[in-house]
């Protein structure tokens, strides 16, 4: 991962989430990564976030971003 991008809240729960596209080096629930996966962080509201998860889509949903 070479960015994180600070997109507000994404999941819906009040707290700030970031987001990154993986890379190849990436590697999430025991899977190699796929340089495209979007992965979030979501904030947990203690200054903490919680470990990555693969979002439903790809890194062109950053389009409105990048």
């Amino acid at each position: 991962m070479a960015n994180l991008i600070a997109n507000g809240d994404s999941s819906g729960d009040g707290g700030p989430d970031l987001v990154t596209v993986a890379n190849e080096k990436y590697v999430l629930d025991g899977y190699s990564g796929n340089p495209s996966w979007l992965v979030t962080y979501r904030g947990l509201g203690n200054g903490q976030l919680s470990r990555g998860e693969r979002t439903n889509g790809e890194r062109w949903g950053l389009n409105g971003f990048c």
